[in-house]
C-alpha cells in the first residue's frame, strides 16, 4: 500500500525542467525573431552551437532560435528584430564582441 501511495504521489509531480543556460553579457531576447537576409537554417541543439555557427560565418549579423521547433537561423545584413512568440534572437555583438574586435578583414 505504501508503494502504491508513493507512486501515485510521484505521478502528480510536475516534470523536471532543464537547467537554464548560463547568463551572458547580452543574452537572447525572448519572444523576438531576427529579421534580415536568411543565410542558413540549422537544426537547433544549443544556443552556444548556434552562436558558434554565426561566429564562424563572417556574413552573419545575428541569430534567431526556436528550440521547440529545433530551428537555428543565421541572419545576414540588415539584422532587425520583431515580436514573435516562441522565438529568441540576438545580434552578433551580444555573443561575439571580443572576436569581432580582433577580426581583421
Amino acid at each position: 500500500i505504501l508503494l502504491s501511495t508513493l507512486l501515485l504521489l510521484m505521478s502528480r509531480l510536475p516534470p523536471l525542467e532543464a537547467a537554464p543556460e548560463p547568463a551572458r553579457p547580452c543574452a537572447l531576447t525572448p519572444n523576438t525573431q531576427g529579421l534580415g537576409i536568411l543565410l542558413s537554417e540549422l537544426t537547433y541543439t544549443t544556443s552556444d552551437a548556434c552562436f558558434a555557427e554565426c561566429s564562424a560565418n563572417p556574413n552573419c549579423h545575428g541569430v534567431s532560435v526556436n528550440p521547440g521547433r529545433r530551428e537555428c537561423q543565421l541572419i545576414g545584413s540588415d539584422f532587425q528584430s520583431r515580436y514573435q512568440r516562441f522565438w529568441s534572437a540576438a545580434p552578433r555583438s551580444c555573443f561575439n564582441s571580443s572576436a569581432d574586435a580582433t577580426q581583421t578583414d
